[in-house]
């Protein structure tokens, strides 16, 4: 369990840094007694637990260490920054709600709405624990952690992390991160979220360190802490980029970890150029553990095609269960491996939705090169059905992106008003889009009858940590907004 893996280094390195926080610098001995305080703080009914407790904190370095200290007690734990979503999670067996100071009249003006029938606890003082010496208590049990996806899909999938797996779990992805005790992370992600939760924690279990910074302060981090590997998505690595340039002293001396999601190319080389050329891109999921398919990034090619996890069984399938031939499109499935996810929690539909005979079949399709190498063709849901053909969006949406520099493009395909099959195009771009240019992507790129532009400043997004676009939401805006017949 990752508390005793904790206390080992603590032994072991007890003044080599373990986390930070904006002032707050802890080495292993003082995170473990950190935790040690939080338990402390607890009222005995709740030093012992045999359900959920959930901890409602936008606090990075908080939900951590509140995670760890109910986990150790035998308490299932999930952190939650947003209280109004908590009952949209529907989580089961809940003992206990642990409330940070600045949620807290929220939650109590809320009421059993939010927390059923829960006790409430007030979240203990970070910095009323500092500086003690004491050891966290131990179950025989360690607890789990719950994750959950952010939604895009209408509900929340929850994905359980058991705790006796927590050891195997950490260094299989430590392993396959090449993480070690000289690894210094930065993140901002929360760990509800399937890279917030299992990066620090194969990095603590290695004996490295987390910075937590929600601004992602890259110059500050890289000089105070020596970061030298950075966790981002698409929303925080364009946040990167468009930050104040770094040193030339700086510049590529840390990695870039890039995960939910596509890398466009621009995108890829400014972040070369501005901040490392060593990027590595990976396609992940909160059910695996470690990423399946992944590629240290060199040209266009590393963005698009992506190697198989050494090991990992991953096969292209067509709609009747079969293997695609090389170059041919089908649903993407993922063999699992008995440390990953086998289900979801609470959930039977979804997982014989997603959990097929041994596989994870996330609902991608996907396309396998004559090489190995894989490429991921966007959402089976974002196939679009014109006149009998089914197309893969993600391709064309990539080529659209790239031709107008635009933050993010997505298509969909409708029957107007009039019975015509029409193909929407939401550009999220901050400038206008000129007349030839649309004529151009046409030409290029759209050889559809009926083509429909509209150029937006915001996509609407989940309240994950990646921001993901909800395209059912922004489908329903583009259809809303179309001209009526006439």
């Amino acid at each position: 369990m990752l508390v005793r893996k904790l206390e080992s280094w603590a032994r072991q390195q007890p003044h080599a840094l373990a986390a930070a926080q904006d002032d707050t610098h802890l080495t292993y001995s003082q995170f473990v007694a950190l935790i040690a305080g939080f338990q402390a703080s607890l009222p005995e009914e709740a030093r012992s637990g045999a359900s959920t407790a959930v901890i409602l904190t936008r606090d990075l370095l908080d939900g951590w260490t509140m995670s760890l200290a109910v986990r150790s007690l035998g308490w299932d734990a999930v952190v939650v920054q947003n209280p109004e979503l908590l009952p949209a999670l529907e989580l089961t067996n809940v003992g206990i709600v642990l409330v940070e100071a600045a949620l807290h009249g929220t939650v109590m003006k809320a009421g059993r709405r939010i927390t059923g029938t829960a006790k409430v606890l007030a979240m203990p003082s970070r910095a009323a624990h500092l500086g003690e010496t004491s050891s966290p208590r131990m179950s025989a049990a360690f607890g789990s952690q719950i994750l959950y996806t952010t939604g895009t899909t209408g509900r929340h999938k929850k994905v359980l992390m058991p705790g006796e797996q927590e050891d195997r779990r950490n260094a299989a992805r430590a392993l396959s991160f090449g993480v070690t005790q000289g690894t210094v992370a930065l993140t901002n992600l929360p760990p509800y979220c399937g890279a917030g939760f299992k990066t620090p924690s194969s990095v603590w279990h290695a004996g490295g360190a987390v910075v937590f910074d929600d601004g992602l302060d890259l110059q500050r981090n890289l000089e105070l802490h020596g970061v030298n590997c950075v966790l981002a998505g698409p929303q925080q690595l364009r946040s990167l980029v468009a930050a104040r340039p770094l040193p030339d002293s700086l510049r590529h001396s840390f990695e870039i970890v890039f995960t939910s999601g596509p890398l466009p190319l621009d995108l890829a080389s400014r972040a070369a150029d501005l901040l490392s050329r060593r990027i590595r891109v990976y396609y992940g999921a909160t059910e695996i553990i470690c990423q399946p398919l992944g590629a240290w990034f060199a040209s266009v090619d590393d963005l698009i095609w992506l190697q198989p996890e050494t090991g990992r069984n991953i096969v292209v399938l067509r709609e009747g269960g079969e293997a695609c031939r090389d170059g041919e499109e089908g649903t993407l499935a993922i063999g699992l491996q008995d440390i990953d996810a086998q289900g979801y929690l609470d959930d039977l539909q979804a997982t014989s939705r997603f959990f097929r005979d041994g596989y994870f079949v996330p609902g991608d399709r996907a396309m396998r090169r004559a090489d190995g190498r894989i490429r991921i063709l966007g959402r089976e849901s974002d196939v679009i059905n014109l006149r009998g053909q089914k197309l893969s969006v993600l391709p064309i949406e990539q080529a659209l992106q790239a031709y107008l520099a635009a933050e993010e493009v997505c298509i969909f395909a409708e029957m107007n008003e009039r019975g015509e099959e029409e193909v929407l195009v939401a550009v999220r771009i901050a400038r206008n889009i000129r007349a030839e240019e649309m004529r151009e992507m046409t030409a290029r790129f759209l050889p559809f009858d009926l083509v429909r532009f509209a150029r937006l400043s915001h996509f609407p997004k989940s309240e994950g940590a990646f921001g993901k676009t909800l395209r059912s939401e922004l489908r329903r805006l583009l259809i809303a907004a179309r001209p009526g017949p006439g």
